[in-house]
């Protein structure tokens, strides 16, 4: 297969189409959230799926379509920040599969095409506000809060009720109401603390987003499309799985079997020491250290993600739960599954590496 067919088969075509049309009127009704949320996480990695499964022309469709969600979202500025976004990781993923380079490589290009086109997006959202993107989030929560005073309120008693936003210390007059409404007073200063820590979790979750976002999307995008497109060819030939190589170059490695190689985990952990870095008064280094740590984190993980499917595969379990525990793990304890890709790196439990052949693995080719 040296190039993707117009269309694949029509079946999986329409479907995809179909998944974001419905994406598209999602984003002009009340459900833009969704929408947004949708494009953002999980329409990289199906674009892929639908180049490759369905065909060339339904993965144009499909990438016309999210531009257009994008659009009436907010407008041209948004679409174009979609096309940034979208179109360089995706024909990044393109050439490098019709050219054969192995899922490793590919699965690096998407990752670092997905991040630096999110650091330029973040770099221009920064420029257009005067350094402000996260004040300019704060404020407009607040506006949302103000605009809708009766939800607003209800919700601002919730969290104060709850212990998430407490009255600060100096605010000494009444919380609510002989009504049950918060008084102006401390919907005042609810609002206040509210927009600090908007502005100090942006601070401190945007970059683990920018990176850790796109080295997971960056696995994900290049395993399940790859993966998905090698079974169903492989099915559709009568071939048996690993027959032969139905992708140019080699067929993807299954998850269980990824490991670093022990020369890069060496390098790899050595941005763990940008943890020291993230508490440092210095904004640059304090910047530089998240981005280490949080690289470090990600990569573990997914290390951490392999291992664990290793042993339930061992164990004989079943596919959904292959799919579902480690999952669970990755979003509820993901430093467990970091500690257990750092043991599994230190002492090679899975027994992947051999003495002579872990210079040459094929995952650091």
């Amino acid at each position: 297969m040296r190039q993707v067919p117009w269309i694949r088969t029509r079946a999986s075509a329409l479907v995809m189409v179909l998944i974001f049309s419905a994406c598209l009127l999602m984003c002009v009704t009340p459900l833009m959230s969704y929408g947004l949320m949708f494009l953002y996480f999980a329409s990289p990695c199906l674009l892929c799926l639908a180049w490759l499964l369905s065909g060339r022309a339904a993965a144009d469709v499909c990438l016309a379509l999210a531009a257009a969600s994008f659009y009436f979202c907010g407008g041209a500025y948004a679409a174009l920040a979609g096309a940034v976004y979208l179109f360089p990781a995706h024909f990044v993923f393109r050439f490098m599969t019709v050219r054969g380079d192995p899922a490793l490589k590919t699965g690096i290009a998407m990752g670092a095409s997905l991040l630096f086109s999110q650091l330029a997006l973040y770099v221009w959202a920064q420029a257009s506000l005067g350094g402000k993107a996260y004040e300019a989030a704060a404020n407009a929560a607040r506006a949302w809060f103000e605009g809708d005073r009766e939800l607003g309120d209800m919700l601002l008693i919730y969290l104060n009720y709850s212990g998430m936003l407490p009255l600060s210390s100096s605010y000494s007059g009444q919380g609510l109401s002989m009504a049950g409404m918060l008084t102006a007073s401390a919907r005042e200063d609810l609002l206040n603390g509210l927009q600090l820590r908007i502005i100090t979790y942006l601070s401190a979750l945007v970059p683990a987003m920018l990176v850790e976002m796109s080295i997971y999307q960056g696995a994900v995008t290049v395993l399940i499309p790859r993966r998905a497109a090698e079974r169903y060819i492989h099915r559709r030939a009568g071939m048996e799985w690993g027959e032969k190589p139905v992708l140019p170059g080699e067929d993807t490695p299954q998850l269980r079997t990824w490991h670093l190689p022990r020369g890069w985990g060496w390098k790899i952990g050595i941005l763990g020491a940008g943890y020291f870095l993230i508490g440092s008064s210095n904004v640059t280094l304090s910047l530089l250290g998240k981005l280490m740590f949080y690289a470090f984190f990600a990569i573990y993980s997914i290390q951490g993600v392999a291992f664990l499917n290793h042993i339930q595969c061992m164990r004989g379990r079943r596919r959904i739960w292959r799919i579902v525990i480690p999952l669970l793990i990755l979003m509820l304890f993901q430093e467990a599954m970091c500690l257990m890709g750092c043991a599994d790196q230190i002492l090679d439990i899975r027994r992947l590496r051999t003495k002579n052949n872990d210079e040459h693995d094929q995952w650091e080719v």
